[in-house]
C-alpha cells in the first residue's frame, strides 16, 4: 500500500551518553511517498527528472530528564517533528546510464 508523506509517532526510551529516560517518550518522524519521475522531454531531447523527499518542515525542541548510571540527572533536549511534507531535492544524474 502506497502512503503519502506524513508524520508518524512512536514511543521509545531515550538513551544518550549512558543516561536513559525514566519512561518512554514520544518520538516523531516523517515517512511516505513523494512525487518523483524521470521522463523524456521532446522539447529538450533529454530526460527530465523530478525528485522530492518526505522530510520535516517544522520541528520543535522537547526536553526530558535522563537518569544516569551514577545516579545523576541530565536535562536532555531532542528534536520533535511537528509537520512533514514533500520537499524538492536534487536528482543525481547517473554516469553509467545504459543506452541501446
Amino acid at each position: 500500500m502506497i502512503s503519502v508523506c506524513m508524520k508518524h509517532n512512536t514511543t521509545t526510551v531515550i538513551n544518550y551518553n549512558g543516561c536513559v529516560s525514566t519512561a518512554p517518550v514520544e518520538i516523531t518522524y516523517c515517512e511516505g511517498n513523494c512525487d518523483a519521475y524521470s521522463r523524456y522531454s521532446q522539447t529538450t531531447n533529454t530526460m527530465v527528472h523530478k525528485c522530492s523527499c518526505c522530510q520535516e518542515i517544522k520541528t520543535s525542541k522537547r526536553k526530558v530528564t535522563l537518569t544516569c548510571s551514577d545516579g545523576t540527572s541530565l536535562d536532555h533536549s531532542y528534536i520533535y517533528v511537528e509537520k512533514c511534507s514533500c520537499v524538492g531535492a536534487e536528482c543525481i544524474t547517473q554516469e553509467n546510464t545504459q543506452q541501446q
